[in-house]
């Protein structure tokens, strides 16, 4: 029986994110809900006795608030008896890491999920991209509470490089821009640099979890 978000698998959260409630009866819903969460058929939900019935129901009401992460995240953790090390330091990624990381939080959807903790979370042992679809199946499994807890530190990290790479490219193009003898280059290295800064105030936390909590 799943009681709590911490039980609840990315893949569940997934599946009951994507029900469709337009037109629907609430009992219907109601029914929906306890099959996913009780890995049951809709038919078999409905052939229990009303006591029991009743237990998945209050069972089931941690779904009337969204899950919330946790602040701290563990080194390793464990998903269908394979070990994974957590990449704390953002500075130790590739660059075929960060690449994918950035072109997969492009795609708002909650399935990117797994995808994007697989740049962080790797097999003990393995490097970035041995057995990926065997990862990526793994992560199906991890609790939407630790999903979410690793996403929220990754992009923590991931916004303050980013946020600290821009500042210094302005840093530095300004510096280029006060040496540079042709006034129309000039101009134009100014203009880049104001555009840099514009940026840099715009970089936001929680900007790629819009939807997450939904």
């Amino acid at each position: 029986m799943i009681d709590n978000y911490k039980k609840l698998s990315i893949r569940k959260y997934i599946e009951l994110q994507e029900m469709e409630l337009e037109g629907r009866e609430e009992i219907d819903v109601q029914v929906n809900i306890l099959s996913i969460l009780n890995d049951m058929t809709e038919d078999e939900i409905c052939e229990l006795p009303l006591d029991e019935y009743k237990k998945l129901v209050i069972a089931s009401s941690f779904l009337k608030t969204p899950p919330v992460p946790n602040d701290k995240i563990a080194d390793t953790i464990t998903i269908n008896k394979t070990k994974y090390n957590v990449i704390k330091n953002i500075k130790k990624l590739t660059a075929g890491q960060y690449i994918d990381y950035q072109n997969y939080i492009k795609n708002k959807d909650l399935k990117m999920l797994p995808y994007i903790l697989s740049v962080f979370i790797i097999p003990d042992g393995k490097k970035y991209g041995d057995n990926l679809e065997n990862t990526i199946e793994d992560i199906y499994n991890l609790s939407i509470i630790d999903a979410l807890s690793l996403s929220a530190f990754f992009l923590r990290k991931c916004q303050s490089l980013t946020k600290a790479t821009v500042i210094y490219l302005a840093w530095k193009l300004k510096r280029m821009a006060k040496k540079e003898k042709n006034p129309m280059v000039k101009e134009k290295m100014m203009k880049a640099v104001a555009e840099m800064n514009t940026l840099k105030t715009s970089i936001k936390d929680g900007d790629f979890l819009i939807g997450l909590y939904k």
